[in-house]
């Protein structure tokens, strides 16, 4: 299965998507940057808020240069 027909993602495996240690995607989590949500003590990523999130990223990343 692709990530793109996964309906949410463990915050490992957004940390393997993303190429980012565990514990960056748990405080870019934290801290709100990354669009999440918790079920009981497990936290989920949308794949598409995710991919959406990286969207915006390239586009202001285009948008200083």
């Amino acid at each position: 299965m692709t990530i793109a027909e996964r309906g949410a993602l463990t915050p490992e495996e957004v940390a393997a998507y993303l190429h980012l240690s565990r514990s960056k995607v748990y405080s870019l989590l934290g801290a709100g940057v990354i669009p999440s949500w918790k079920i009981g003590k497990s936290r989920r990523v949308s794949v598409e808020q995710l991919q959406g999130w990286i969207r915006e990223q390239e586009t202001a990343e285009v948008s200083a240069a």
